[in-house]
C-alpha cells in the first residue's frame, strides 16, 4: 500500500507577458495569490511596476533575465502634494513570512541621491525571508532591512504607512547576490546575513565617501554579517556608520578593495555611538592599509 503524503501541496503561477500565463504582471498576481503555499514563476523580461507582497510562504523564481523597475523617490510629491518620504518608494515591498526570491533583478531608477533623495528597492519586514543570486540596484538607501526605529531623531513616530504586520525583528538572508548603491545603501533595524555576495560603491558627485551600511538595530539583537563577500567601488566607501546608537554590522572572510577609505568606518557625528554601536571585522583582506578607530573591534 502507497504511503499517503502529508506534505502540504504548492500551488503554481505563472506571470508572463503571453497568453499562457496566468497573470501578465507581478501587480496582478500578488492581488490574486491562491490560499496556501505559493510559487509564481516569472518569465525573462522588464516589469516596470512597484509591487506588494502580503501574503506568508512564497517562492519567487525568474526565469532568464528578470527585471523589476520601479522609479519613485522620496522628494516626489502625492496627489496631496506631500513628499513620499523614503518609505513609500520601495520598488517591492515584502511583509511577511517564509518568503523566497531567486533569480530577479530588483531596481529603483529614480536617479542619484543629491537630486531625489532616497530610492528604495527593496523594502522588507518579515521572518525568515531569503534572497539568492538576486541583483539589488539603486543609489541613496537600495536596500531596507525592517524593523525600523521607533522614532525620528526629532522624536517623532517613524512609521511606514505600507505595513501591515509588525515584526519585532526581521530575519534575512542573502546568498550570492549583488548590491550596489550609493549612501547608506544597507540600511535598517533587522537582522541579516550576506554569504558570497558582491557589494558595489557607485560613483556620486559628492567628494564625500558612500556608506555601505547603516544599521540601525534594536539593542540586545542582532545586526548585519557578511562573510565571504566582495566589497569594491567606483567611489570611496566606509564599510558602515550606526544609524542609531547599537547599530551592528560585522564582515568576516571578506575582500575589500582599494576604494576602502582608510579609516574604514564613522561614528556619525556622534561621540555617543562609540560606546554602544558594534562594527567588527575578522580575517579579512583588504588592497590597502587600513587605520581603524579604536573603538572598531578586530579579530584576526
Amino acid at each position: 500500500m502507497a504511503a499517503i503524503s502529508t506534505r502540504t501541496p504548492i500551488e503554481q503561477v505563472l506571470v508572463g507577458n503571453t497568453s499562457y500565463c496566468d497573470f501578465p504582471n507581478l501587480t496582478t498576481a500578488f492581488q490574486n495569490l491562491p490560499e496556501g503555499n505559493v510559487e509564481i514563476v516569472i518569465l525573462a523580461g522588464i516589469y516596470k511596476e512597484n509591487v506588494r507582497l502580503y501574503k506568508d510562504n512564497v517562492t519567487i523564481r525568474g526565469l532568464g533575465e528578470v527585471k523589476i523597475v520601479g522609479n519613485r523617490y522620496a522628494l516626489e510629491k502625492d496627489k496631496t502634494g506631500r513628499e513620499l518620504g523614503t518609505f513609500q518608494t520601495a520598488t517591492f515591498f515584502i511583509n511577511g513570512g517564509n518568503i523566497h526570491l531567486e533569480n530577479l533583478t530588483i531596481q529603483n531608477n529614480a536617479g542619484p541621491g543629491e537630486e531625489v533623495g532616497q530610492a528604495v528597492a527593496l523594502y522588507i519586514e518579515g521572518k525568515n525571508l531569503s534572497f539568492k543570486n538576486c541583483r539589488l540596484l539603486g543609489q541613496q538607501d537600495t536596500l531596507c532591512i525592517g524593523p525600523l526605529p521607533p522614532t525620528n531623531k526629532d522624536g517623532k513616530p517613524l512609521l511606514s504607512p505600507w505595513k501591515k504586520r509588525i515584526f519585532t525583528n526581521g530575519e534575512a538572508l542573502f546568498e550570492e547576490c549583488y548590491i550596489n548603491g550609493t549612501v547608506d545603501f544597507i540600511f535598517g533595524g533587522g537582522k541579516a546575513k550576506f554569504i558570497h555576495c558582491e557589494v558595489e560603491s557607485l560613483k556620486r558627485t559628492s567628494p564625500t565617501p558612500n556608506f555601505i551600511t547603516a544599521p540601525s538595530t534594536i539593542e540586545g539583537e542582532e545586526g548585519f554579517y557578511f562573510r565571504h563577500c566582495f566589497i569594491h567601488g567606483k567611489h570611496p566607501y566606509s564599510l558602515g556608520r550606526p544609524w542609531r546608537p547599537y547599530g551592528e554590522s560585522h564582515f568576516e572572510d571578506c575582500f575589500m578593495d582599494e576604494c576602502l577609505t582608510t579609516i574604514g568606518w564613522d561614528e556619525w557625528g556622534k561621540e555617543a555611538n562609540k560606546k554602544t554601536a558594534r562594527f567588527r571585522e575578522i580575517n579579512n583582506h583588504y588592497v590597502t592599509k587600513v587605520t581603524r578607530p579604536h573603538w572598531i573591534k578586530l579579530e584576526v
